[in-house]
């Protein structure tokens, strides 16, 4: 109101230079300017001077909701852009975040994997390790079973020839016994034979050479049998 009743006593020459200004500030002047430019002072006491005012008010007022609405629908755009960004930052975060527990994920499969190829190549060298001491063990297995087979053999040997050299001497014992029961036979026949010969004469004489040579021929077939069994053996 102060403005008004200041712009009332200034020259209208004044009022109509600040006519550009005002109206680049404030479009309700220009309604104002417009209306009153050739009105009378005091014209804005009047009923259609106030029913301006009013207007002039209510358009202010409406200006004025106008830029609060605005300044709301700032307000409101300005919470939207911060949720956008809120939501946008948490968005990213929640995305950075999977991201790490995926590349976690990765990590944790590839030393798992690492983990399994080491135990598959422990399993397998503890495996071929196993092998070759089953296969060493199997080596020495046989070779002490050839070492027992040839003492085995070379004992039953020995045990053979034993027996074999056993009934040899065995043999050449009864061999000389029989020769020398013969050699005794032979004498006593010889000393009978000479008893004998004396006794009887010739024709006994002739008998007991026969016999003899009969016996002689006897023990030596048997010697030569001895020998050869004594040779084969």
């Amino acid at each position: 109101m102060l403005f008004w009743l200041l712009s009332y006593f200034k020259p209208m020459s004044q009022r109509y230079s600040n006519f550009e200004s005002v109206n680049r500030s404030n479009g309700g002047f220009e309604v104002w300017y417009h209306v009153c430019a050739d009105a009378e002072p005091g014209w804005e006491y009047t009923p259609e001077g106030k029913a301006s005012a009013r207007a002039r008010k209510e358009e202010e007022r409406q200006i004025a909701k106008a830029e609060k609405e605005a300044a709301k629908e700032r307000a409101r755009a300005t919470e939207r852009q911060r949720k956008l960004c809120l939501e946008t930052k948490k968005r990213e975060k929640e995305e950075a975040d999977k991201a790490k527990q995926e590349e976690k994920r990765q990590k944790r499969i590839v030393e798992q994997e690492a983990a399994a190829r080491e135990a598959a190549e422990l399993l397998a060298a503890q495996e071929e390790a196993a092998e070759e001491e089953r296969r060493k063990l199997a080596v020495e297995s046989a070779e002490r079973k050839r070492v027992k087979e040839e003492k085995e053999r070379r004992r039953a040997r020995e045990a053979a020839e034993a027996v074999v050299r056993r009934e040899l001497a065995e043999e050449e014992q009864r061999r000389e016994i029989r020769n020398a029961e013969e050699a005794t036979a032979l004498r006593q026949l010889e000393k009978d034979a000479d008893r004998e010969l004396v006794q009887t004469g010739e024709e006994q004489w002739a008998r007991l050479q026969t016999i003899v040579r009969a016996e002689y021929h006897d023990l030596t077939r048997e010697h030569t049998r001895l020998q050869d069994v004594h040779d084969a053996s």
